[in-house]
């Protein structure tokens, strides 16, 4: 078994995918940081994970103005599908309550300039939703004795 970031590799081939989709997701966050340096604004960090080895993906997650962001890359077969993810919890009255948002961005062949493409309108429309954009909800869990 070959692990990378505690996960186990798939097989050559999708990893050969998501590597590239990987290393076209860094130029992105990269070219945001370049931006935000300029105007003296924290730079962002994601993290990488790879998971679900019936379902190859990548995910791509940060925190930003508090709210959890993602950009997340399947593999199907030679296509790459890019959605992106938004949530933000909050205790109300003894329940944790999520407040979320997904969007299917759109699908590509892997190592396109069309794939770079989706990847930057993901990482830009994710990072462009506010609080009100995350209009869906669920409850989570209930305090002890609720």
């Amino acid at each position: 078994m070959n692990l990378e970031r505690g996960t186990e590799r798939i097989n050559p081939g999708i990893d050969k995918i998501l590597d590239k989709t990987q290393e076209e997701f860094s130029v992105v966050f990269q070219e945001a940081n370049a931006k935000r340096r300029k105007l003296h604004k924290k730079l962002l960090t994601f993290i990488p994970e790879r998971y679900r080895w019936d379902e190859p993906a990548i995910s791509f997650t940060w925190v930003s103005n508090n709210i959890n962001r993602s950009v997340v890359a399947d593999v199907d077969g030679r296509t790459v599908n890019v959605e992106i993810n938004a949530w933000k919890d909050a205790e109300e009255g003894g329940t944790t309550l999520r407040n979320w948002n997904n969007k299917l961005i759109g699908n590509s062949a892997s190592g396109t300039p069309r794939e770079h493409e989706l990847l930057r309108m993901a990482f830009q429309k994710v990072s462009s939703w506010k609080l009100s954009d995350l209009n869906r909800e669920n409850p989570l869990s209930r305090g002890a004795g609720n």
